[in-house]
């Protein structure tokens, strides 16, 4: 534990920490990409070697020492196509704020797709012949 730093603090990390190596064991395992294929592509993203070695650390659950490094995040939820990993990085506060914004994307589309469908209907029904009304005697 370093200076200041609390027992709820150092357990919050090691909580962060298995899941970030969770989400990169199953991301790897769903994405059925070649453990070598991963490790090229990052090669080509970040230019610089990564190893099958530092892959496999990234991903054991006895090797607390070493750590996913903040640059490959990006290219490894791209790589893997999903973003899971990304999102657990974000506080609380932008977690709803992503969620608050797709929403508002998925409220529009069906916002937008009610309204064609609503003009669509009043251009088909038929309209009404327009005349004086009679007057009341």
């Amino acid at each position: 534990m370093s200076d200041g730093q609390t027992i709820d603090e150092e357990n919050d990390q090691l909580k962060l920490d298995t899941v970030l190596r969770d989400w990169l064991r199953r991301a790897i395992a769903t994405r059925r990409m070649k453990r070598e294929d991963i490790c090229a592509e990052l090669k080509n993203r970040l230019r610089r070697e990564i190893s099958m070695n530092m892959l496999d650390t990234w991903t054991a659950s006895t090797k607390q020492d070493w750590h996913i490094p903040a640059d490959a995040v990006p290219a490894l939820a791209d790589i893997l196509q999903d973003d899971t990993i990304q999102r657990q990085l974000l506080s609380a506060k932008q977690r709803h704020a992503l969620k608050l914004g797709e929403s508002a994307v998925g409220l529009y589309s069906l916002v937008k797709e009610t309204l064609g469908k609503a003009r669509e209907l009043a251009r088909r029904r038929p309209r009404k012949a327009r005349g004086k009304r009679p007057r009341k005697p």
